[in-house]
């Protein structure tokens, strides 16, 4: 699904349609869910390594990059073109959180 975000935003950017206030929004958000991919993977190696602390710091930092792109919309006073996508993303990471958080047992 990130990556899905990713193309998006991208895509969005990338139209010449897009106003220039967007177009920087989306720049925002290209940033912010191309570093989500890395993540998972250093998540998936704390699993794997039992780290509940950098699995923690990892979930977080994904929940950040999508919270990043929602306010940057926010910030701009402009409607996202992504909105139910960052919806989605937003809900998923959250719920990851909660069962590295509240449910994993290392």
């Amino acid at each position: 699904m990130t990556i899905e975000a990713l193309n998006l935003a991208r895509k969005i950017r990338d139209d010449p349609r897009t106003s220039p206030n967007a177009q920087s929004c989306l720049s925002v958000c290209v940033e912010n869910y191309d570093l989500i991919p890395d993540d998972n993977e250093l998540a998936l190696r704390a699993i794997e390594e039992r780290n509940w602390s950098d699995l923690r710091n990892q979930l977080s930092g994904d929940l950040t990059s999508v919270n990043t792109c929602i306010d940057v919309y926010h910030e701009g006073n402009l409607a996202s073109p992504m909105r139910d996508m960052d919806s989605d993303l937003l809900a998923l990471y959250r719920v990851l959180l909660h069962i590295a958080v509240d449910m994993v047992k290392f």
